[in-house]
């Protein structure tokens, strides 16, 4: 029989092991290991409030608490907890017990701390990629749906006013409603864009001669007030698409970058092999992104702009899916905003 003896080298490797607090029924911090400091990263004197140490409060949690629960049954707990320290989130599983005195009364709860954030994020990484899958396919069937409707009011208007002529009084009406079709048409093709369920022709192409290519409509995209640099390799760089879907991504990412700076600036798009990859980045030097927006800048219907309809960056989204590719986003508040777009190549 193996036996830890207080005192011994044994005991105390297995008493600093893992994050341990001792907390007291006034929510206490009595007792803290050498590895629940460097936990915290907390070098004051003990006692200290456990709300305070664990989540920067003035008083007890709202919430689920363990101690309060232990308090409450006796019984042990485990949950899972999230704290922030310097702008850091991370998440912990607490395995809470009971402790008692010499006379058997409960006096207050030991807790061991396992840090759960990657298993948590990937979970949560998880979640967020089936809630997309959800919405796509919802996003694709009521597109298909409204498609359906639009080529009947379409093609009965296109008939109506054949029959009637150019010179009747009701024709400028009957040319705004088609002017009205071909502006959903057009929503409805981001959508299924979104979605992936919209088919495009692939062929290999230089991602090099397109870009040169589409400089000119993309200098006029950015407008008069954006020094607009486009750098590509000499070398080519090969990969399957086509030139509609390259510029469903680029014209919505320079778009955005011309409204983050309003009074000017400078956007640079940068084309160039990394690995075995063909990455192209869209960096301007705007306003950049708020923290709390990023998660959701590829959400459709997700927009901070009074007018905005929020498919621009979804329709991005989409299109770099549609190419088997993935994006990265950085973002520094009053420093502007990169797109690091990565794509298998041709």
């Amino acid at each position: 029989m193996f036996i830890l003896r207080e005192g011994s080298e044994t005991y105390r490797v297995a008493l600093e092991a893992a994050p341990l607090l001792v907390i007291d029924a006034d929510f206490r911090v009595r007792y803290m290991n050498t590895a629940a400091r460097r936990e915290y990263q907390y070098r004051g004197a003990l006692p200290v409030p456990c709300y305070t140490l664990s989540h920067g409060l003035e008083e007890p949690c709202p919430g689920e608490c363990p101690l309060r629960s232990i308090l409450e049954t006796g019984q042990p707990r485990v949950c899972v907890h999230r704290h922030r320290h310097e702008e850091i989130q991370r998440y912990e599983k607490i395995l809470a017990s009971p402790v008692y005195d010499t006379r058997g009364h409960l006096r207050g709860i030991a807790e061991i701390l396992v840090d759960v954030t990657p298993q948590i994020e990937m979970e949560l990484q998880l979640q967020e990629a089936r809630k997309r899958e959800a919405l796509c396919r919802v996003a694709g069937g009521l597109a298909h749906q409204f498609n359906n409707l639009l080529m009947v009011i379409q093609g009965l208007s296109e008939l109506v006013l054949l029959d009637l002529g150019q010179e009747h009084r009701l024709s400028s009406h009957i040319q705004r409603i088609l002017q009205a079709c071909y502006r959903g048409a057009e929503i409805i093709r981001k959508l299924l864009s979104f979605s992936g369920q919209r088919v495009e022709p692939k062929q290999t192409l230089n991602l090099s001669e397109f870009l040169k290519r589409a400089e000119p409509l993309l200098r006029s995209s950015a407008g008069n007030r954006i020094k607009l640099k486009v750098e590509v390799p000499s070398e080519p760089l090969p990969l399957r698409g086509n030139e509609e879907i390259l510029l469903q991504i680029l014209l919505p990412l320079v778009a955005n970058a011309r409204e983050a700076m309003p009074r000017g600036g400078e956007l640079r798009i940068k084309a160039y092999r990394k690995d075995r990859e063909i990455c192209l980045e869209v960096r301007d030097s705007g306003r950049g992104i708020p923290k709390e927006d990023l998660p959701h800048i590829f959400d459709p219907f997700f927009t901070t702009k009074e007018l905005g309809a929020g498919l621009g960056l979804s329709v991005v989204s989409g299109s770099v899916r549609a190419l088997k590719g993935r994006i990265e986003v950085e973002s520094f508040p009053g420093r502007g905003t990169l797109f690091r777009l990565y794509f298998p190549p041709g």
